[in-house]
């Protein structure tokens, strides 16, 4: 192909100048040359669609032996691969073919929400009230924390860098609306403290979801008021000496759950196994199991049960710990949007926005997102053909991989690509044990 190119270049320069040059050597100079540039334009060509054709076999090779593998060829595959460059299409199989699309859902809901309501949009939470503050500090009146979806009121970073970072602050933000009505002057809630969720239809679940996801991080409930990804950190470490039983924490709510702790120290070198339940509606975890006693520990995320009652206590004790007494209890309202249209003391957190929080394609961040196109104004179910929540635990959904391949959000950059490695796009079955973990009884496709 090189050494074809180079006598293309030679043959398309210009003849050196001659005196001797007739108009007939120079017609049979021309007709050669143009004979030559043809044969040589065609070869490359050739050349070229035998290359390409080689690379989609060697791909379709590539594949099929992936898929031969004992424990993938007992499955039913659905794969669709296009080229970034032009849009070709360089292997398909049963790409038309329906499949349960498990954490692939997330590029279907980041497409919608940026088409619709956009990378700036910005997230409000704000604490509100319609009562009075007098003289004294005393707030006389409920005092009202409202949420309206944001994705990031925890301690992750961002933006994302390719995997998921936390600082040791998880509701910095709910620290500094503390802040801000102290610095305004309250010291006396005469009222209750009140989590407002209700910016999102009250749906924690979405249809299909099974009962044992409920428990874990990706089966967390959605909620307007979303504190830490509505998750907790259960730590797991061996106990001092063999029979006693094992250290067991919960970060960064210590006290959030009641643990009864079942599991035991074994001897060094015994396999650990370790078992975690709650049922629905209940804030008990029961633990069992065993853990080697040289075991570096485990850690698990565990989903909370009622996020708008959990940022309501949350509330109170920032509130009580800077000093404020509160009179009331503190309870939750999910079911119409608080419209106060007079507002005393008013505490807002930052808007923010934009699409880091997407990119990251974490399942709390994208099922908000679903849900603030149906809350935002002039953007409802009749525009939209998705269904909320917008991940994919459910089992009920169905797609088909050359859909994810006319997905705008699922190309991404080259260079993203490829400092993925093995991944993939994130939500891609290769991804399946970070982004997902609802596909274990289910065929994705890629």
């Amino acid at each position: 192909m090189a050494r074809l190119w180079d006598e293309f270049e030679a043959l398309t320069k210009p003849p050196p100048d001659t005196n001797i040059r007739t108009d007939q050597c120079y017609n049979q100079l021309a007709m050669r040359r143009a004979r030559s540039i043809s044969l040589i334009v065609f070869c490359l060509l050739a050349g070229i669609q035998l290359q390409a054709a080689s690379s989609e076999k060697a791909l379709e090779k590539r594949v099929g032996a992936i898929l031969s593998q004992p424990d993938l060829a007992r499955g039913f595959w659905g794969i669709e691969v296009v080229s970034l460059q032009n849009g070709k299409m360089l292997y398909s199989q049963n790409a038309d073919k329906l499949f349960t699309p498990a954490s692939n859902t997330k590029l279907f809901t980041t497409a919608a929400a940026l088409a619709l309501i956009g990378p700036n949009y910005n997230f409000r939470t704000t604490v509100e009230t319609s009562g009075t503050l007098d003289k004294h500090g005393r707030l006389t009146g409920d005092l009202v924390l409202v949420g309206r979806g944001d994705p990031n009121l925890s301690g992750r970073e961002l933006p994302y860098a390719l995997h998921t970072a936390r600082n040791d602050h998880p509701i910095q933000v709910l620290e500094q609306l503390a802040d801000e009505l102290v610095k305004k002057g309250v010291k006396y809630v005469d009222g209750d403290i009140v989590a407002d969720d209700s910016y999102f239809a009250f749906e924690r679940y979405g249809e299909g979801w099974s009962q044992d996801d409920l428990v874990w991080d990706y089966g967390a409930p959605v909620s307007a008021l979303t504190i830490n990804d509505n998750v907790v950190f259960v730590n797991i470490l061996p106990g001092d000496r063999v029979g006693e039983r094992a250290f067991v924490s919960i970060t960064p709510f210590a006290d959030y759950y009641r643990i009864d702790n079942r599991i035991i120290t074994t001897p060094g070198g015994t396999q650990r196994k370790i078992f975690i339940n709650r049922e629905p509606g209940s804030t008990l975890l029961t633990l069992w199991g065993n853990v080697p006693l040289d075991d570096a520990g485990a850690s698990e995320d565990l989903a909370i049960e009622d996020p708008a009652e959990f940022a309501a206590t949350l509330f109170r004790g920032l509130l009580q710990t800077r000093g404020v007494s509160v009179y009331g209890r503190q309870r939750t309202r999910h079911t119409e949007l608080a419209s106060l249209s007079t507002f005393t003391v008013t505490a807002s957190a930052p808007a923010r926005g934009g699409d880091e929080p997407m990119r990251s394609l974490q399942n709390q961040a994208l099922v908000l997102a679903s849900h603030a196109l149906f809350a935002e104004p002039g953007v409802g179910a009749c525009q939209l053909s998705i269904e909320a929540p917008g991940r994919g635990c459910t089992r009920h959904q169905q797609s088909e991989p050359e859909l994810a391949c006319r997905n705008p959000a699922a190309p991404a950059r080259p260079r993203e690509r490829n400092s993925r490695n093995r991944g993939g796009w994130p939500g891609s079955a290769a991804r399946i044990p970070e982004s997902g973990g609802c596909a274990q009884r289910s065929v994705c496709f890629l």
